[in-house]
């Protein structure tokens, strides 16, 4: 389990880093979106039209990226809490079989103390 909970935690820690770039690009996006309308309208009232449709097809083009990005962060977000329920399932499962190895390891040991003071016992002086 050991093996299983390192393998989960790399995975997270990918799919982390993941998500901080996505984070990244979409901040880069959003900022480029806001300096489009600027140009776009310093196009058209300069009645450079075909600059102005330039502008718009690239502002659409961002958009869309945008809305990809901010698809792709949600799903990254939707991963990182699921590898992150898996690590702690598999914390508690290990911590399950630990409690029961020591139980079992407990219970041997009383049985063993138990006969071998059953085998003292007559041996004793009364």
């Amino acid at each position: 389990l050991n093996d299983a909970i390192s393998l989960v935690r790399s995975e997270l820690g990918q799919m982390i880093a993941h998500r901080h770039r996505l984070e990244k690009e979409l901040n880069l996006a959003q900022t480029t979106l806001k300096g489009l309308s600027p140009k776009i309208d310093q196009a058209v009232d300069g009645g450079h039209d075909d600059l102005a449709r330039q502008a718009i097809a690239v502002r659409l083009d961002v958009e869309k990226r945008i809305a990809d990005l901010s698809e792709d962060r949600a799903l990254a977000d939707t991963q990182i809490l699921d590898l992150e329920d898996i690590i702690t399932r598999l914390k508690e499962k290990a911590g399950i079989e630990a409690s029961s190895s020591r139980e079992a390891l407990n219970r041997l040991n009383r049985a063993l103390e138990n006969a071998g003071g059953a085998e003292k016992t007559p041996t004793e002086p009364s």
